[in-house]
Parts: C-alpha cells; sequence; structure tokens
C-alpha cells in the first residue's frame, strides 16, 4: 500500500500551491523545498539515467514536460482561490507561466456543462512513470554498492541511548549506524518501537485509487502533457498524465483519510473520480480499457507538515511525512552525506 508505484509521478510545485501557502512560516518553508526539488530534478534525473542504463533510458522516455492546471465548471470555491494562488505565487517568483485559451490545450475534451474557464499553463512542471522512476532507482542503488535486503522491518533496534539497526520479520538484525525512516504511512507505526509516545505527530493514511488505461484505438490520440486541477477541499484534485507506451495514460486520484490502512479501493471515490476525469477532461476516455487499478496509502502527519531529519534519539533520520509532496521532493528531502 505504499504511495509510490500507485502515484502518478507528477513534478509539480507550483500546481501544489493552495490559499494557505504564503500564509504561515512552516508552509511556506514546505514550498521553498518543492520549488528546490523543482531545480533539482533535471540533474537528479541525469544523475539516475546514466547511472541506471537501460532502467534509467525507460525513465528519461517517460519524462513529460507542461503541466496544464484547470478551473472549470465543476470548480469549487476552494479550487478557484488555489488556482488565483497559483498565479500570484508563479507571478511573485518568477516562475514562467501562461494563461491559455481552453480551446488550444491538445487533448482536453470535457462536456459542454464542465468546460474550463481558465487554464493555466506551467511550462517546467510536468511528470515521469513512477514505475520506471522506481525501477530506476533500485537499479542505480545496486551500481553505486548499495545491498538490498527482501524483508519487511517490524521494529527498530535500539542501544543505550540511540537507534543501532533494524529487525526484520524473520528476527534477523540489520545493524547500522544511522536508520532512515522513509517507510510512507507506516512510519508512525515503527518509530512508536524507538521513540515514547507522543514524540512525533501521528501518521494518519491518505489513500488514493488511480487507474492505468489504454485508449481504444478509435479514440484520438489524448493530451501531451499533464492535464489537473487545482488543489480541492479535503483532496487532491484529478490528474490525467500521459504515459510513454502508445495510447496509455494514468487517471489519479482519490483521497480517503483514514487512522489506519485499509484493505483495497473504495467504490464510491473510484466510481466519483473515472466520471469525474472523463466528464471534465477528456470524454472519449469512457471508451478505455483499464489496464490496472492501484491503490497507495499516503503518509500524512496529524499536522499536515512532513517529519525530515534528526529527532531526539541519535542514531534515527526522519523522511517521511510528505503526503503528496515526497516523490518530487526526494531529490532534495536529505542533504548528502
Amino acid at each position: 500500500m505504499a504511495a509510490t508505484p500507485a502515484a502518478g509521478a507528477m513534478l509539480n510545485c507550483f500546481g501544489e500551491v493552495t490559499r494557505y501557502t504564503a500564509r504561515h512560516p512552516a508552509a511556506r518553508a514546505r514550498f521553498a523545498l518543492a520549488r528546490r526539488a523543482l531545480d533539482a530534478w533535471p540533474d537528479w534525473m541525469d544523475m539516475l539515467v546514466d547511472t541506471a542504463g537501460s532502467a534509467g533510458k525507460a525513465l528519461r522516455d517517460s519524462h513529460v514536460e507542461g503541466t496544464f492546471v484547470l478551473y472549470g465548471g465543476r470548480s469549487g470555491l476552494v479550487a478557484g482561490d488555489n488556482f488565483q494562488a497559483m498565479q500570484n505565487a508563479a507571478a511573485a517568483h518568477g516562475e514562467p507561466h501562461e494563461l491559455v485559451d481552453p480551446a488550444t490545450v491538445e487533448g482536453l475534451s470535457p462536456r459542454c456543462d464542465a468546460r474550463p474557464m481558465q487554464v493555466l499553463h506551467l511550462e517546467r512542471e510536468g511528470c515521469v512513470d513512477a514505475r520506471a522512476a522506481l525501477a530506476a532507482l533500485e537499479e542505480a542503488a545496486r551500481q553505486l554498492g548499495v545491498r538490498l535486503v527482501p524483508g519487511t522491518v517490524c521494529e527498530l533496534v535500539t542501544g543505550a541511548s540511540s537507534v543501532t539497526g533494524a529487525r526484520l520479520e524473520d528476527g534477523s538484525v540489520l545493524p547500522a549506524g544511522t536508520v532512515v525512516l522513509a517507510a510512507g504511512a507506516a512510519s508512525s507505526r515503527l518509530a512508536d518501537t524507538a521513540l515514547p509516545p507522543g514524540a512525533v505527530p501521528p501518521l494518519l493514511h491518505g489513500t488514493g485509487v488511480s487507474l492505468l488505461i489504454t485508449r481504444t484505438t478509435t479514440s484520438p490520440p489524448g493530451t501531451r502533457q499533464v492535464l489537473r486541477t487545482p488543489k480541492r477541499a479535503a483532496t487532491c484534485g484529478m490528474h490525467l498524465v500521459p504515459l510513454p507506451q502508445a495510447g496509455q495514460c494514468y487517471i489519479g486520484a482519490t483521497n480517503l483519510i483514514t487512522t489506519g490502512p485499509i484493505t483495497g479501493p473504495e467504490l464510491g471515490s473510484t466510481h466519483s473520480l473515472m466520471r469525474g476525469v472523463c466528464e471534465q477532461f477528456d470524454q472519449d476516455l469512457a471508451f478505455g480499457r483499464i489496464q490496472r487499478l492501484m491503490a497507495g496509502s499516503r503518509p500524512i502527519p496529524l499536522d499536515c507538515f512532513p517529519l525530515i531529519g534528526p529527532c531526539s534519539v541519535p542514531g534515527l533520520v526522519f523522511a517521511t511525512g510528505t503526503y503528496r509532496d515526497g516523490f518530487h521532493c526526494s531529490p532534495v528531502t536529505l542533504p548528502p552525506p
């Protein structure tokens, strides 16, 4: 139920801005991290491509530049405020952006009553295929001498005053001078095995459902860039992401917040997502074929701010609680050793 395998892997910084982004120092710091990541992604991707061989090439081939943010007839007041906040942030930070005529957006074919009133083009943002990115990271790690151990960590191992390793479900222990806790929504449970109760905010589970779709041969080619809505109340908004495989695209995503993991996709929110993307983005997707239905659990701290860096116990470093920004911010989440 990890989030990344089911993610659309949008490289969106300004596309994630909301009306609250500039209102508090903590929110501004989170935005600054995302902006650093936007600048870092080209070099980060070059490193992965050079290191991971054919797996890196697949990642490069999946990279799409450009995001269109749609503010349409089905948008609510929150989405409207967030759309305006995006424009304000892009202008304030000198980010290339442009309001474009919705009729010029390739692959956009909504219902008449769901047509966008405004479209914001963010030319430096975009996406990669999350599955290709994970494969490239795994291969790059092997090439750099990282030992990959199959297994599930059940608890952190502590010494007299520090974390000294991790114990797997089979009872074996992996000793370590430093443990980086980056287990997504499962991080809270593991942290509780090494830290006193209440030492870190609990992590909620934001379960999102997404789909991989193959368009039918009779359909038009579809979008060549990311189509998305602004963030909406209690959710992340919809997005349609083109994939490198001919005729394939990614549709996401829902957000069901719970205190613990759930067993699978929720029927109601999945139905709403499929209907919404067909009505608001591209009516021809209704004739597409579902290749894969995916679900992943995003890590959401109670205060909604990420847990990054060392803590009160030596040997334990957090890199989690990033909610929707974890993949995008991954190149800059932890400083190099």
